[in-house]
C-alpha cells in the first residue's frame, strides 16, 4: 500500500516519474499550489510538463502567465519536443490595461480592484 492510498488522498500525476514517485503518485488533489524560484529554475518547464500530462489525459488545462508570451512558452515547450496544442495561455500582461489604476475610477485602493479585476479575467477565461 502507498502513501496515497494510506492517506485516502487522491493524487494528481505531476507527470515528471521520478517527483511522482517521490510524492507517492504526485500531489493530493483539490489543493493549491505555487511553483517557486529564481530565472531558469525550470517553473515553466514543470508547469508545462504537468499541463501536458493532463492534456494527454483529456483534461482541459489553462496556463496563466504573468510575464511570459506564448511565443516564449512555445519555445520553451518545443526545446523539450512538446506543443502547447490544445493548451489555454492566458496572458496576465495581455490584460494590464484593463487593471491599471489610470483606467478605473475607484475609492479602493488600486491593488485591491487590480486584484479583483484580474480574479474576473481568470474565471472568464476558465469558464
Amino acid at each position: 500500500m502507498n502513501d496515497s492510498e494510506r492517506s485516502g488522498l487522491p493524487r494528481c500525476t505531476i507527470g515528471i516519474k521520478g517527483l511522482d514517485d517521490i510524492l507517492s503518485g504526485g500531489l493530493p488533489i483539490h489543493r493549491m499550489y505555487l511553483v517557486r524560484g529564481g530565472p531558469g529554475t525550470g517553473k515553466t518547464t514543470v508547469g508545462l510538463q504537468f499541463l501536458q500530462g493532463g492534456r494527454d489525459l483529456g483534461e482541459a488545462v489553462l496556463y496563466i502567465t504573468l510575464s511570459e508570451s506564448e511565443q516564449e512558452l512555445a519555445f520553451v515547450a518545443q526545446s523539450h519536443g512538446w506543443s502547447l496544442d490544445n493548451m489555454a495561455v492566458l496572458g496576465l500582461a495581455r490584460i494590464e490595461h484593463m487593471i491599471k489604476p489610470e483606467a478605473q475610477s475607484t475609492i479602493l485602493h488600486p491593488s485591491e480592484h487590480e486584484l479583483g479585476r484580474t480574479l474576473s479575467v481568470i474565471q472568464q477565461e476558465i469558464a
